[in-house]
């Protein structure tokens, strides 16, 4: 029905936050389903989903004529990320001086994620210094609650072996040589090649040129905040990362 409807049409179509290969074979497997000149966009957390029968979608799948571009998206730049929060939490493009301290370590603790300048600015809009101080000190720990249920989307997706895999990097080898971990991983029977391949496919790490893991700083802190919800006492967490309570875990056991 589509090749019939559209396959002379010149269209464009955008498909959002696909996470299943067989939406994209549903809605849009052969290039002779649309005329010539029609564009796909595609948006996914998932890199693998574009990637069908050995290929990146697209190939073997739409014309000779037809090109298949991936794009990452990249960080906002720090003034960018200003103006954006600036517009949610003072309905302007810029802070007033008497705030632009704050509004420059708020933005630069969020990480340039746009979700959370908007959830964190509006929560914001009008509120007293006190206010924004608190909110300061809270983010330094954890991220805002409507940002971390959208991160959790991509968490919850994993198998538990990949998840064990997620969170030990997020407690303890963000910016850390992969050498080490993945011994550990394999020692454990984690899998750590696939889990460590899901991850990245995933956007929740990246390996940087000098074979060290990169975590983005919002996401690297809902993994911490899953392990701090395991318990109230450090020492019943499957993770301490902090070394004031690895010290003073080790005291109590002394005792």
């Amino acid at each position: 029905m589509i090749k019939r409807v559209l396959g002379n049409r010149k269209v464009l179509i955008v498909l959002d936050d696909v996470d299943e290969k067989q939406q994209l074979k549903s809605l849009a497997e052969e290039g002779d389903w649309f005329g010539f000149g029609s564009r796909i966009i595609i948006t996914t957390r998932d890199q693998s989903v574009l990637r069908i029968e050995g290929g990146a979608i697209g190939e073997g799948h739409v014309k000779k004529s037809a090109k298949v571009l991936i794009y990452e998206v990249q960080e906002m730049k720090f003034e960018d990320a200003l103006k954006l929060f600036s517009k949610h939490a003072f309905r302007r493009d810029s802070p007033p001086d008497y705030y632009g301290s704050l509004s420059n370590k708020i933005v630069s603790t969020l990480g340039m994620l746009p979700l959370a300048l908007e959830v964190t600015g509006s929560s914001l809009n009008n509120e007293p210094k006190e206010f924004w101080q608190a909110t300061l000190k809270k983010l330094k720990d954890a991220p805002p609650d409507e940002v971390q249920s959208k991160l959790m989307i991509s968490y919850d997706k994993l198998d538990n072996k990949t998840k064990q895999v997620f969170l030990d990097i997020a407690c303890f080898f963000v910016n850390e040589d992969k050498t080490y971990p993945l011994s550990m991983w394999d020692a454990y029977g984690y899998h750590p090649d696939v889990a460590i391949k899901v991850l990245f496919l995933m956007s929740l790490i990246k390996i940087k040129d000098d074979n060290n893991f990169w975590m983005h700083d919002q996401v690297r802190d809902l993994g911490r905040e899953i392990v701090r919800q395991e318990n109230k006492e450090p020492c019943e967490r499957s993770r301490v990362w902090n070394h004031e309570d690895a010290l003073n875990i080790l005291k109590q056991k002394e005792v």
